[in-house]
């Protein structure tokens, strides 16, 4: 008997090399047929499954047979089929393996069955023969395997072969899925049905190769055909075979060398890309960790030595023998196999540049995972050598994050996997990759995620542990964050001279790709949405450049599955037809009541403060007449002018109505905050909003600690009350810890509090309110607020029990608040408020300027883009800006690459000087240097002497100049600088005015700020309450 643990595999594999050696001699198939084993070999040979992962699940699953099923056997029968289903003998248990021909039938079963049966069929004069094989396959023995088997072919990610691929168990082209694949080992070989179709549909022009190493298929064919097919069927190998050279043997059926080099060598499966085509017909896709394997890059290394030299130069380490050979198992490990798949992706790229005549400006570039880096060399916005550098760097990074597992998914879709983790109690495992509609990765500690396994299979899915070291793309991988940012700060990049799909947002690369590489350590891989995003340009060539055939398969699946009609908006009743409503009952019951009571309030809502007055003094009272709480935008306005409207506020409001004022960190010049916080305090400002603040300032701790008093029943009354604007769960904590104490012994020094305060300090958190930031306009860190509102949550509470706060913070949302749907969705997530940004830029009330708001109420939600911040230039913070007929966005994205690329301003070209100073100022760099200095002299002088001192410092303050110009132009309407308009606001904006389309709400001279917060409130109740709202209510 033979040992299936060598055999089966060995069958494969010598299956594969007579292909390739008929290839390499210019004969290649037009059909590729397969019976059972040999499907798997063809689907390799065909380019649908990669060779070695397919190699290696079939002896898993030898060894699972080995392991789980009982010995059995399969018995040949020389007789018509119909022997079997008549029972010419007793059969007992044996079932049905395969028809080969008119007179042979195979059956299989339990060993003693076969015994009788072979008595049975032999003292009836019946010639059979028991096949050298101790299993049962095809047959009801081998399904105790059977759930293992799918989830390790589910891993195999099979997709399309090179030419068609005809399965013996179907007698019909090859599905690839993973039930197919089942069914290739279980169900009956139907090789006669199978033969009979493709003489039916081909007749006798087609040619038949036998490539297994016993060549029964051929005699199969001659017994089913007899002699009128010797012609055209040929075994290459087999027992009963003379030993001669292949091209002999196939040129008797009239096979002959192809002059056609593409015919009989290893194909790539798609056409070439035609210039003459629009621009981005054609994406290339560069695989990631998981797609290394010893020999890859074989061709590569010779033809590209130089790239190859300067790669062992960085390494440190020779790339080629690492790849070739792996003599010590490296390539297993992260931090070599990053930078090994790193360099055969880029030698790839050069190599299907050089085959192809590809314009490398036509092509749209994505990575999955580590291939994004590789996708960014290919655009030019990284260099080889640097990429390298990233790379080993990254990967030396998240090899140090250990003691974690991930495992797929198969079968359940993004929101069933996250539903069952979140009902399962498994809150310590990240979905980390979504690959497909159907295959989603999951991460997290080692010992946490085999437990995953029953919740999965009770939903109906299947489960497959990954063999990896880390919980990639998980919260796990945060340790890894601070080494790569670092290292990344140093590293030049340029601006991609074609798109480049980010992992992380599934949208191209709008500015610098630090952050974004950064975080993509900790956030999933959107490769289902990255895809639809490919497919929806209508991009047909999708090519994968690198080792293995991951993606292509990927590609295979989605494609197949995706569809292309957006989905529908819901129909708009029209405002005026709908009947006039006051705020009731569900609207009062929206949100946290203590949110409301404390703040003196009609509705858990708060029209969120907007930089340099645009959250206006109108804007302001109008809100408070409401009942609605509003900040006042202080943020870059002069102090005198904070001053003087917060004196005018403070006079129109009535004392009963509340308002605030908004404080916006300020780096450069933190005398700005002390400034504002001193108004606060001497107009008895009792509310402020805190933003863009990465650590509590000193002014911020002055402002909360001199409101504190003791209360009368010994507990803490808190005067001055902080709602700070949170991105990150990190910043959250500095908030709900106390005071920095010692910040507030200073203070005590100083006389600014007194001991008591400083003792009332320890007892409560700095903020009452925590709103989390979702991706909204102005500053952003680009969260997904459904993800950030819980961990705030989660963090707000932990930190109540640390600290023995008697009262609990609030935690709101923001960010995408636009519609009474988006409103909806945060109250029942457990907001206790939601705030409004955006949308409030738009209205009567607002200080922008009217020839922006004709500009605003017509964009959607594709209309903003990313840019950097002018008030946190140099730290790369980004602003979310309309970029809708505007050239602000990648002038600013321009001159942020300038500052990372350059120490000076005396570095830069002769041409990029023109260009700024015709295109960008309109004056010289030399008269912005100026107008710089007399800003500062006014507000900041020691920024002078930064400036003079530090040519790389001077560069940033001119730089800066075209923020606060783009700015002022915007506020304005200065009409010839419109191309130059700096607009801070989200997409929220752009749902907003989807939703009132058609009605009298669509022109911005109908918004009112009290109205827009009345309808969006009323709205978010009546889907609560189950009520339809999509039309704009009052």
């Amino acid at each position: 008997m033979e040992d299936i643990e060598l055999s089966h595999p060995g069958i494969v594999l010598v299956e594969l090399a007579l292909f390739d050696a008929l290839a390499q001699r210019g004969i290649g198939p037009d059909l590729l047929v397969g019976a059972s084993l040999g499907e798997f070999a063809a689907l390799a040979a065909g380019g649908g499954v990669d060779r070695e992962d397919l190699v290696a699940v079939l002896a898993d699953h030898v060894r699972l047979l080995a392991e789980e099923c009982p010995r059995g056997g399969m018995l040949a029968v020389v007789a018509d089929p119909k022997a079997y289903s008549e029972r010419l003998v007793d059969w007992r248990s044996l079932e049905l393996a395969a028809v080969n021909a008119a007179r042979h039938f195979v059956v299989s079963g339990p060993v003693a069955d076969i015994e009788h049966a072979a008595a049975a069929l032999t003292a009836s004069g019946v010639l059979c023969q028991r096949l050298p094989i101790e299993y049962a396959f095809h047959s009801s023995l081998i399904d105790p395997v059977r759930e293992r088997f799918e989830a390790g072919v589910a891993l195999l990610d099979v997709g399309p072969t090179r030419v068609p691929l005809v399965s013996c168990a179907t007698a019909a082209p090859a599905t690839g899925s993973v039930s197919h694949l089942w069914d290739v080992v279980r169900a009956p070989i139907l090789w006669r049905d199978t033969v009979g179709t493709l003489e039916r549909t081909h007749g006798p022009q087609i040619r038949y190769v036998d490539l297994s190493p016993s060549g029964s298929m051929n005699g199969f064919l001659h017994m089913e055909f007899g002699a009128g097919i010797g012609d055209r069927s040929c075994a290459v190998t087999g027992p009963f075979l003379p030993d001669r050279p292949v091209l002999d043997v196939v040129a008797e059926i009239g096979l002959l060398p192809s002059t056609d080099e593409a015919r009989g060598t290893p194909m790539s499966g798609h056409e070439h890309h035609d210039p003459s085509e629009p621009a981005f017909t054609t994406a290339v896709l560069f695989p990631g960790q998981g797609s290394q394997q010893r020999g890859m890059g074989k061709d590569l290394f010779g033809a590209y030595p130089d790239l190859v030299r300067e790669a062992d130069d960085v390494l440190g380490f020779s790339i080629e023998r690492l790849c070739l050979d792996d003599p010590d198992g490296h390539l297993a490990r992260t931090d070599f196999a990053q930078p090994a798949l790193f360099v055969v992706n880029a030698l790839s790229w050069h190599r299907f540049l050089d085959e192809t005549g590809t314009d490398p400006g036509r092509v749209l570039l994505a990575g999955h995972s580590l291939g994004e880096i590789c996708a960014l060399y290919a655009s030019g916005a990284l260099t080889f050598r640097d990429g390298v550098r990233v790379v080993r760097t990254r990967g030396l990074a998240m090899a140090e994050a250990r003691d974690g597992g991930m495992a797929a998914v198969i079968g359940l879709s993004e929101d069933e996997v996250r539903r069952l983790l979140q009902e399962r109690g498994f809150d310590d495992i990240d979905v980390a990759n979504i690959n497909s509609a159907e295959q989603i990765v999951v991460s997290g500690p080692s010992e946490r995620v085999p437990s995953v396994r029953e919740a999965v299979v009770d939903a109906g899915g299947r489960f497959a542990p990954l063999r990896v070291s880390g919980a990639f793309h998980s919260r796990y991988m945060a340790p890894a964050q601070a080494g790569l940012a670092r290292f990344l700060a140093d590293v030049p990049f340029g601006e991609p001279a074609v798109p480049v799909l980010s992992n992380v947002t599934a949208r191209p690369y709008a500015d610098d790709p630090r952050s974004l590489l950064v975080e993509q350590l900790v956030r999933p891989v959107r490769w289902l949405d990255l895809m639809h995003a490919i497919l929806e340009r209508g991009i047909t060539d999708i090519r994968e450049v690198g080792p293995g055939t991951t993606l292509t398969n990927l590609t295979k699946k989605i494609r197949d599955t995706w569809a292309a009609e957006p989905p529908a908006r819901p129909v708009l009743d029209r405002a005026d037809e709908t009947p006039a409503r006051a705020v009731g009952a569900d609207t009062a019951a929206l949100g946290s009541a203590d949110f409301r009571r404390d703040h003196g309030v009609a509705m858990a809502y708060v029209c969120g403060a907007m930089y340099r007055g645009i959250a206006s003094e109108a804007l302001v009272r109008k809100a408070a007449e409401h009942g609605i709480l509003a900040y006042y935008g202080a943020g870059g306005l002069p102090s005198k002018t904070v001053a003087a409207a917060v004196t005018r506020l403070k006079s129109d409001i009535p004392a009963d109505r509340s308002f605030g004022v908004n404080l916006v960190h300020d780096p450069l010049t933190p005398s700005c905050e002390e400034e504002v916080i001193d108004i606060c305090l001497d107009e008895h400002v009792r509310r402020v909003e805190a933003s863009a603040f990465v650590k509590v300032s000193p002014a911020l701790v002055r402002y909360r600690v001199t409101g504190l008093s003791r209360a009368a029943d010994g507990g803490v009354e808190i005067a001055n009350k902080v709602m700070a604007k949170v991105s990150r769960p990190e910043v959250a904590a500095d908030y709900l810890a106390p005071p920095d104490p010692a910040v507030v012994a200073d203070l005590v020094r100083r006389g600014v509090v007194t001991g008591e305060q400083a003792e009332l300090a320890r007892r409560v958190p700095m903020a009452d309110d925590l709103c989390a930031e979702g991706d909204s306009g102005g500053h952003t860190d680009r969260r997904n607020p459904v993800v950030l509102f819980p961990a705030i949550a989660i963090e707000r509470d932990r930190a109540r029990v640390r600290h023995g706060y008697r009262a609990r913070v609030r935690v709101g949302v923001a960010g995408g608040i636009g519609t009474p749907h988006a409103a909806a969705a945060a109250f029942a997530m457990g907001a206790d408020f939601v705030m409004a940004g955006s949308i409030n830029l738009c209205t009567v009330e607002s200080g922008m300027s009217d020839l922006v708001k004709d500009i605003l109420q017509t964009i959607n939600i594709h209309d903003t883009d990313y840019a950097p911040a002018g008030d946190m230039f140099e730290f790369g913070a980004e602003v979310q800006v309309v970029r809708k007929g505007m050239f602000f966005p990648a002038r600013a994205r321009k001159l942020y690459q300038l500052y990372r690329s350059h120490s000076s301003l005396d570095e830069l070209d002769a041409d990029v000087r023109e260009l700024l100073e015709k295109r960008y100022f309109n004056r010289s760099l030399d008269q912005v240097w100026e107008e710089t200095k007399e800003h500062f002299a006014r507000r900041s002088p020691d920024q002078i002497q930064k400036a003079l001192a530090d040519p790389r410092h001077k560069m940033a303050l001119v730089f800066r100049w075209y923020f606060g110009h783009s700015q002022r132009a915007a506020m304005e309407g200065v009409r010839e600088h419109k191309l130059d308009f700096q607009v801070h606001c989200g997409s929220a904006l752009g749902a907003f005015n989807q939703w009132v389309s058609g009605t009298p709400l669509e022109p911005w001279r109908t918004r009112h700020v009290d109205d827009l917060a009345h309808r969006i409130m009323a709205g978010a109740g009546d889907i609560l309450a189950g009520r339809s709202s999509t039309e704009p209510k009052r």
